[in-house]
């Protein structure tokens, strides 16, 4: 029997040893002591201690052994390296950190969302419906668990694979796969993209259910919400559907006034004046503390500048020409890339540029009352073209810059019976006006190109709804990195990488066996 449990001792050993190297490589996984670890922990320890109670001498002179000695100090740098490893761990789970080290910060949320989380007073509890080998799973996986941690936990997301629990899904509501269901409450919204931005619009549509209403006028040759082409304001409209914003047209011909529950005014690119009656009906929504976007190109044959007569605001006719500053050597394109200070551009880090634009004059005293900020200027060295067939400066005929190209107001409502917002009469409200000599920049065909017109636009719209908190730089879109070779770069690398490299790895092979020849 002593024979048998001695043959008995290495295994017991391995068995042990075995069970400890277990009990670690769970804790270090899990981060936590469980059930489990404790039970592999007392296996192991109980196995060890059965190896030394069946013979102790034998453990002894083992153990003090030359060759145990050296062993056990490796044995202790071992324990040492798994025990750093397992505090590391711990300290990562407890301490969260993560680092974007992409070149455009891809993988950073933009501050419009990390604002929106900071304010999350209530559990979103989100369930992905995706099948386990969709790769769309990853990437929602992996942006929810930066929304967890930017919202202090406050997101929690759950993936359920529809073709193993359809019952599930069909509870759900759930009809397409890779549909994500956030729920707030009683409250649910869906979206089958897996970006920040579709994220983003959905917290916007659970925390702040009631949608402001932008209204854009019609009937005067303005940009067209539906329009797909070039000249179109589809992607606009687009955008701001994703900022929660319920975007509606008025024409002012038939309707007679600005609708009750406009939070915005907006005139885009008209081609033909306004009538009088239009006209007063803009002016009494002004008066009334309305919000009013006004995008006018130059050379057109109308004006809206008797809107802002009180204010001494006017749109220029002619076009800024800038060489100084010129999208693509366009001197009649000019780039913005220092903007006024205000809420609008705050957080803008991105330039901007205008084809075709107009100047926007306003007075350089001070208007009690009221204040005016200049959003975008051109540079010194621009100036106001009169003359449709000349590329050159005139003294006496054109206007040196630097000259507005985008203006911002701001003024107490002059109308005291409309002056209040209702039920609370405490609260004065105020008139906002923001004023671009272009329309062209946030056409469709312009934002192809990476720039900061989109933001600049939703921005003024997000400040004259007064929605200053979504004033902030979008998303980022992922980049598309692409080298383009020539056939000389193509063959250079061909050849380098298959007959270059290989054959000076073949020299020096060769080089080191003659010297040791």
């Amino acid at each position: 029997m002593r024979f048998s449990l001695q043959t008995l001792r290495p295994i017991l050993a391995a068995l042990g040893v075995f069970a400890l190297m277990a009990a670690a490589g769970v804790y270090l996984i899990v981060s936590e002591f469980s059930l489990v670890v404790r039970l592999l922990a007392a296996a192991g320890v109980l196995l060890l201690g059965m190896v030394v109670a069946l013979d102790p001498e034998d453990v002894l002179r083992r153990l003090t052994a030359q060759r145990m000695l050296y062993s056990g100090n490796t044995a202790v740098m071992v324990v040492a390296f798994i025990g750093i490893l397992a505090v590391l761990n711990a300290l990562g789970t407890r301490f969260s950190e993560r680092w974007d080290l992409t070149a455009s910060g891809q993988y950073t949320l933009s501050e419009k969302t990390t604002d929106i989380l900071a304010r999350l007073d209530q559990p979103i509890k989100v369930t992905g419906f995706f099948q386990n080998e969709d790769s769309r799973k990853r990437e929602a996986e992996d942006l929810l668990k930066e929304y967890r941690v930017r919202s202090d936990g406050k997101i929690e997301s759950e993936f359920v694979d529809p073709e193993l629990e359809p019952a599930r899904a069909i509870s759900a509501g759930v009809r397409d796969e890779g549909t994500l269901v956030f729920q707030l409450g009683d409250k649910r919204q869906t979206t089958a993209g897996v970006s920040e931005q579709e994220f983003t619009t959905v917290l916007l549509k659970l925390t702040r259910p009631e949608r402001k209403k932008v209204y854009f006028t019609q009937g005067h040759g303005e940009r067209s919400l539906e329009a797909a082409d070039q000249n179109g304001y589809s992607q606009v409209k687009t955008a701001l559907d994703q900022d929660n914003v319920e975007v509606k047209t008025v024409n002012l011909m038939t309707e007679q006034k600005v609708p009750a529950d406009a939070a915005v005014l907006v005139i885009a690119g008209p081609a033909k004046d306004f009538l009088d009656e239009e006209k007063q009906a803009i002016k009494d929504f002004l008066a009334g503390g309305g919000k009013l976007l006004l995008l006018q190109d130059p050379r057109v044959n109308m004006s809206l500048d008797d809107l802002f007569t009180q204010w001494k605001l006017s749109v220029g006719k002619d076009p800024v020409v800038d060489p100084s500053s010129a999208f693509l050597g366009d001197a009649g394109v000019p780039v913005v890339q220092q903007y006024g200070f205000h809420p609008i551009t705050e957080n803008m880090r991105v330039a901007s540029f205008f084809p075709f634009v107009a100047s926007v004059s306003y007075p350089k005293e001070r208007i009690e009352g009221v204040s005016m900020v200049p959003l975008a200027e051109s540079t010194e060295r621009s100036w106001v073209e009169t003359d449709p067939q000349a590329a050159r400066f005139d003294e006496g005929k054109d206007t040196r810059g630097p000259v507005a190209i985008a203006l911002v107001l701001e003024a107490g409502a002059s109308n005291p019976e409309r002056a209040t917002d209702a039920g609370q009469p405490s609260k004065p409200r105020k008139t906002r006006v923001v004023i671009f000599g272009d329309s062209d920049f946030v056409a469709n065909n312009f934002l192809r190109v990476p720039s900061g017109n989109l933001d600049l636009f939703l921005n003024s719209v997000n400040w004259l709804a007064e929605s200053e908190e979504l004033i902030t730089i979008r998303p980022k879109e992922r980049d598309n990195r692409q080298m383009f070779l020539t056939g000389t770069q193509f063959n250079l690398i061909l050849v380098t990488s298959t007959i270059f490299l290989p054959l000076a790895v073949a020299v020096a092979g060769v080089a080191v066996w003659w010297t040791r020849r």
